[in-house]
């Protein structure tokens, strides 16, 4: 797994890239990429001094078929599948690789092709340059606008190689993965649910008028503005994909509900018009979730012991337990499934 030429690109941007210890931490942190050049050229004739005479090595004929083939080849373009396979493998075992490209003698100019890229962009991918040493300029400028192409392309931060190596970095830098055993919902509204970016709204409910107001009218309030026990609207808590709801006088949750998309404002006298049982804040932020959702299926019967998750124990750490058991908060659908109670 040696490549004739590598070209590795990192950012420059942050202090401690700038040795050699950096490029070390942009291996590790999904930071660097690396493009691999392998050069494809052969001798088709040579000959050996002798004091005698000159003795071709090869024979007239497999020169000339030799020589015929290799011809019919350039005049193509074509290369080697054998020589593409090899990229292949530069591509899969060496990582942080964006591209391996050949390097290859031919009369007609070959750029990688379309099938060669990955995904939708110019890297990751494979592919094929012709570089011919008596072709002066023609070939040595294709080959570098493509790599100009892949300098532009590694200072798009929007890329989605850029996205990918970041997430690559987030998920893999935690060196004891996490382990779900139970049966969760495999995609939610046609997205794959990933437990670690799925979130879990956790609420509470104070008594039973309220939370059969909750499931008469699948909507669950919360106070607002900076009041305590108000909801902060953290990137987690507006992504959220299901609500939990506490039961006063209970250390168990058994009520899960999968939240719609979007946040409302009611006013105090909407949610009178609804007969909601107690209403002394002129507004409150509201969720409205599904009455029934195929997916929640999986959990029925299942509980969480709640008061074990780290979140929970934050709300209530140096406070009143009774004025905090009502503060809402937010977990992964990881974190969830790790308090599920066990019979």
């Amino acid at each position: 797994m040696r490549p004739d030429y590598t070209l590795s690109v990192w950012p420059s941007g942050l202090e401690e890239y700038r040795n050699d210890k950096g490029e070390k931490a942009a291996e590790q942190q999904e930071q660097i990429v690396h493009i691999h050049f392998d050069a494809k050229y052969k001798v088709n004739h040579f000959t050996v001094k002798t004091n005698k005479k000159d003795i071709d090595e090869i024979s007239k004929e497999q020169e000339r078929k030799e020589l015929n083939k290799t011809k019919k080849e350039e005049r193509a373009g074509k290369f080697k599948n054998a020589d593409l396979l090899k990229m292949h493998a530069y591509k899969d075992a060496i990582r942080r690789t964006g591209g391996a490209y050949i390097l290859y003698p031919g009369d007609k100019e070959t750029r990688f092709e379309t099938r060669f890229k990955g995904f939708h962009e110019l890297i990751p991918g494979l592919g094929a340059f012709s570089l011919n040493p008596n072709n002066e300029n023609k070939d040595v400028l294709s080959l570098s606008n493509f790599i100009d192409e892949v300098i532009d392309h590694l200072i798009n931060n929007a890329s989605q190689r850029e996205n990918i190596a970041s997430k690559t970095y987030n998920i893999h830098k935690n060196d004891t993965p996490n382990i779900i055993k139970e049966p969760i919902p495999e995609y939610i509204n046609g997205e794959k649910l990933i437990p670690d970016e799925t979130y879990v709204l956790v609420g509470f409910s104070k008594n039973n008028k309220r939370l059969n107001w909750y499931k008469e009218n699948s909507k669950y309030n919360f106070r607002m503005n900076d009041e305590t026990g108000s909801l902060i609207f953290l990137p987690k808590v507006v992504d959220a994909k299901f609500l939990l709801l506490r039961e006063s006088g209970k250390s168990q949750a058994s009520i899960l509900y999968k939240l719609k998309e979007g946040i409302r404002v009611f006013s105090k006298e909407y949610l009178n018009e609804l007969n909601h049982p107690e209403t002394n804040k002129e507004h409150y932020l509201v969720y409205e979730f599904e009455k029934e959702y195929d997916e929640l299926k999986v959990f029925e019967g299942m509980k969480w012991n709640f008061k074990e998750l780290e979140e929970y124990k934050k709300t209530i750490e140096g406070k009143n337990i009774r004025s905090a058991a009502g503060e809402p908060f937010t977990v992964s659908l990881t974190e969830l499934m790790k308090v599920k109670h066990k019979d």
